[in-house]
C-alpha cells in the first residue's frame, strides 16, 4: 500500500513539472509572436525610416492640414530637390525658396525616441485616425511616401508619425516647423512666376479679344527672335526684359472672400484684358490679367494700380501692382 501511495505521488508530482514546463513554453511563444520587424533587425527600428534615397527625384509635394491642400510642382528639368518649384493649388504662384529642400531636410533628421505597434488603440491614442497634416512625396518613378502626423506631446516636445504601408507608430522629436496651421502665406513668395528666366523659351502675349498675339517672341539657343517676323532680336534687351518680367511680386491673395466679393471678382474674372503664355523647356502655362481694379465688396485695393492676375484652374487669384501693366505695354518700346 505504501509503494502504490508513493508512485501515485511521484507520477503527479511528475505530470505538475511536465505542465509547468508547457506553460513556460507556451508563454516564451507568445512574446516571441506579434507584429514582424521592420524592416528586418531591431536595432533598424530606432533609426530613422526616412532617408535621403527616397527625396531623389521629387516630381510633387502635397501638404494637407485643417487649412486646405497645398499642391507643389517640380518645375527643374532634372528634378533637382531644389527646384524651383511651384505652388499649383490653391493658387499658381512661386513658393518660398528652399522650402521643399528644407522640409526633407527637417524630416530625414529627425531623432526617433520611441515605436509602437500600429494598431487602432494606438491609432486613436495618437491622432493618427485624424492625422493633424499629412505630407506626400512623389518622385519621377510615380513612387509616393505618405506621411501622417498625429498627436503633438507637449510634456516631451515629441510627435507621432506613420508611413503608409508600414505596421510601425514612430515617436519622434518635434520637426523645426510642425504644419498643422499653416496655410498659403506660410509657404509662398510673393513673387508671382514659379519658374526662373533662365528656364523660359517663348513670350506671347494678347491683348482682348485675344485674335493676335502682340508680341511673340522665341529663343533659339542663346539668342531671342520675333515670333512672328523670325527676325533677330537685341539680346541684351530680350534677356533684361524676360528678367524684369519674371521677377514681378504678387502682395495679395484673393482666398477669403465673402459671396458679395466672390461675385464682384468673378466679373473681372469674366473678361480679362491680357492673356499672357509663357513657355518653358516642359510645358506653356497661360495666365490672364484683368482691368484695372480699385475694390472687390469692402475690400479695396490700392488706388489707380492694382490688377488681378490668374490661371483658369486656380482656386485663388493674385492682386499685382500697376508695374506689370506698364510692362506689357511698353514690350514694343522695350525690345527695340
Amino acid at each position: 500500500m505504501v509503494h502504490i501511495l508513493k508512485k501515485i505521488h511521484w507520477s503527479n508530482y511528475l505530470i505538475f513539472v511536465f505542465a509547468f514546463v508547457l506553460l513556460l513554453l507556451g508563454s516564451f511563444a507568445e512574446l516571441l509572436q506579434g507584429p514582424p520587424l521592420l524592416p528586418s533587425q531591431i536595432g533598424q527600428l530606432v533609426q530613422n525610416p526616412l532617408i535621403p534615397q527616397q527625396f531623389e527625384k521629387l516630381t510633387k509635394v502635397k501638404i494637407t492640414n485643417k487649412r486646405g491642400t497645398f499642391q507643389f510642382q517640380n518645375l527643374s528639368k532634372d528634378k533637382d530637390l531644389l527646384g524651383p518649384w511651384a505652388m499649383t493649388k490653391p493658387t499658381y504662384i512661386r513658393p518660398k525658396k528652399d522650402l521643399i529642400d528644407n522640409l526633407v531636410g527637417s524630416l530625414i533628421e529627425l531623432s526617433i525616441k520611441a515605436i509602437h505597434p500600429l494598431d487602432p488603440i494606438n491609432l486613436a491614442s495618437f491622432s493618427l485616425d485624424k492625422p493633424l497634416y499629412s505630407i506626400t512625396f512623389e518622385n519621377n518613378s510615380f513612387q509616393k511616401i505618405e506621411l501622417n502626423f498625429g498627436l503633438i506631446n507637449p510634456i516631451d516636445n515629441t510627435t507621432y508619425f506613420m508611413i503608409n504601408g508600414q505596421d510601425w507608430i514612430y515617436q519622434t522629436s518635434l520637426p523645426p516647423a510642425t504644419l498643422e496651421s499653416s496655410d498659403a502665406l506660410d509657404f509662398i513668395s510673393n513673387h508671382v512666376f514659379a519658374f526662373n528666366s533662365q528656364q523660359v523659351t517663348s513670350l506671347e502675349v494678347q491683348k482682348s479679344p485675344f485674335n493676335t498675339p502682340s508680341l511673340k517672341i522665341i529663343k533659339e539657343g542663346d539668342i531671342w527672335l520675333d515670333g512672328t517676323t523670325k527676325d533677330l532680336l537685341n539680346t541684351l534687351k530680350a534677356t533684361n526684359f524676360i528678367n524684369e518680367f519674371i521677377e514681378i511680386r504678387s502682395y495679395m491673395i484673393l482666398d477669403r472672400l465673402d459671396e458679395e466679393q466672390k461675385q464682384e471678382l468673378d466679373q473681372y474674372l469674366e473678361k480679362p484684358l491680357y492673356l499672357i503664355k509663357i513657355g518653358t523647356a516642359n510645358k506653356t502655362e497661360s495666365f490672364y490679367l484683368t482691368e484695372l481694379v480699385e475694390r472687390i465688396g469692402n475690400l479695396k485695393f490700392e488706388k489707380g494700380k492694382s490688377y488681378i492676375l490668374y490661371k483658369e484652374e486656380n482656386l485663388f487669384p493674385l492682386v499685382i501692382q500697376s508695374d506689370f501693366y506698364n510692362i506689357l505695354n511698353n514690350i514694343t518700346k522695350t525690345l527695340k
